[in-house]
């Protein structure tokens, strides 16, 4: 009959391998998790007045993924933690025309902010931009 400590071997065996891998996983997720940027805005219409519920879709262009949200009561939106990448921005509210805004860099540790103004109709309207070197710096 075997001991108990034999018996526990193999569990306490077990055991440190998986904590020695998940600390060896740890500074890979901890990467995966930085690789990230905020991107955020205000929608408002050709007055200068806040659209609430605008919806706004970002698509990554190289991967093809979607995430979407929508504007708040003030016109604001944010997409905290956006993978890095070049998106295009797709900002619809009925009784507007969808203004499309690309390309949009999110770069790691940054906070990107694109504005949108959109013209009544229904027609779609896009604003190519310029890399986010060569834009002009806006004062506000």
């Amino acid at each position: 009959m075997k001991s108990l400590r034999a018996k526990l071997l193999p569990f306490f065996r077990g055991l440190a391998a998986l904590a020695l891998g998940l600390g060896l996983l740890g500074p890979v997720w901890a990467q995966n998790g930085a690789a990230t940027g905020t991107l955020t805005g205000r929608v408002l219409d050709s007055a200068g007045a806040m659209v609430p519920g605008a919806r706004i879709t970002a698509t990554e262009i190289s991967t093809g993924i979607v995430i979407k949200t929508r504007s708040d009561a003030s016109g604001y939106y944010s997409f905290p933690l956006m993978s890095v990448g070049t998106y295009k921005l797709s900002i619809a509210k009925a009784g507007f025309k969808t203004a499309v805004i690309a390309p949009v860099v999110v770069q790691i540790g940054q906070t990107m902010a694109e504005n949108a103004r959109l013209q009544v109709g229904s027609i779609t309207q896009w604003r190519a931009m310029l890399p986010p070197a060569s834009r002009p710096s806006e004062s506000t």
